[in-house]
């Protein structure tokens, strides 16, 4: 490593608060590094660039010769999940009032339930490492990553409302909320998209009432983004294709209207015999609460006149209902059935 300056520490230390985060690898705790060096050739303060400050890493406090690894990450870049746990208050940013230091903060993550003490590192331009686990420089947080809670049928609760009806069409929205903690976002697979050409079925899963089925009723089930109260317009108004049908009907149907939580809708319209063919997704989901924690879901195709969740993929391990899912974890794309029989 090179530098135009050869500039060298000489004040080093890892603070923050010893924390507990759940082992989800999506929470994240801080851990603030502070470093002062000096221009060696005259003693002058030298001000490290934003460059070589990102050469600041985080380590194994026992393993002080390699960068933090094992099921624990950390990164510059902060997340929208909470960084404390349930009933623990915030302990807020630590001010740096020490004269020519700087700082970098990290946000560190696990997917190990353990205690790691995290200390830090970073390599002069001289070659020569400094860590804080030295006789010059001795520091670190501890961490603790506690189990992630895994969502499954067991501990989330899945209940159907009434929400609205007209003379020839009725709505039923569902409601998928935690019995743990808040319900934060989703992940969604299997689904027409929100700027699919067919306006009235945006969002749409499955579809029933096509020719042959001997329904005199259509039948569409949606799923939707969490997000506030709103209201959108959906139905029986184009075809796949975007051109307008012969006799739309479209709905303007109530969404999203309880809070951490996620919104379904079946919405039957009467007297549309022929409309489209049946079809379907393999639709499933993943739900993440304020923390982080995640669980994996799906919505098979089990009746046209009502929505029903399952668990996905679940698998026994040690007396627990489900394996944990990580956020390395990706949902792939959802499979479209058309013409399905259902």
């Amino acid at each position: 490593m090179t530098s135009a300056i050869n500039w060298e520490v000489t004040d080093f230390k890892i603070q923050g608060n010893d924390f507990v985060l759940f082992s989800n690898g999506r929470m994240q705790v801080p851990a603030n590094v502070l470093i002062r060096a000096v221009n060696p050739v005259d003693s002058s303060v030298y001000t490290l660039t934003a460059a070589e400050l990102a050469r600041i890493q985080l380590i194994d406090y026992y393993v002080p010769g390699r960068e933090l690894a094992d099921g624990w990450k950390y990164t510059a870049t902060e997340n929208d999940f909470a960084h404390t746990m349930p009933g623990v208050k915030s302990a807020g940013h630590e001010e740096n009032d020490v004269k020519n230091e700087q700082s970098k903060r990290y946000w560190v993550s696990t997917t190990k339930v353990e205690t790691k003490l995290i200390g830090t590192r970073i390599q002069q331009p001289n070659g020569i490492w400094i860590t804080t686990h030295s006789d010059h420089y001795d520091s670190h947080v501890t961490l603790r990553g506690s189990a992630a809670v895994h969502y499954n049928m067991n501990n989330v609760e899945f209940t159907r409302e009434d929400t609205d009806q007209g003379n020839d069409w009725d709505q039923d929205n569902y409601y998928l909320t935690s019995k743990v903690h808040p319900f934060k976002k989703s992940e969604l697979s299997g689904y027409h998209s929100p700027n699919h050409p067919n306006l009235g079925m945006r969002n749409a899963m499955k579809f029933w009432g096509g020719p042959g089925t001997g329904k005199r009723s259509t039948f569409t089930h949606y799923i939707w983004e969490m997000g506030p109260t709103t209201r959108v317009d959906r139905g029986l108004t184009h075809y796949d294709d975007g051109s307008g049908t012969h006799k739309p009907h479209k709905v303007n149907m109530v969404i999203n209207e309880r809070p951490y939580a996620m919104c379904f809708t079946r919405l039957s319209i009467k007297g549309y015999p022929g409309y489209s063919q049946n079809w379907w997704y393999n639709s499933w989901l993943r739900i993440l609460d304020i923390y982080g924690n995640s669980g994996d879901f799906n919505l098979p195709r089990v009746s046209h006149n009502h929505l029903e969740l399952t668990s996905r993929n679940t698998v026994s391990v040690a007396g627990s209902p489900d394996d944990v899912v990580f956020c390395d974890d990706h949902i792939p794309e959802g499979d479209l059935m058309p013409h399905g029989h259902c």
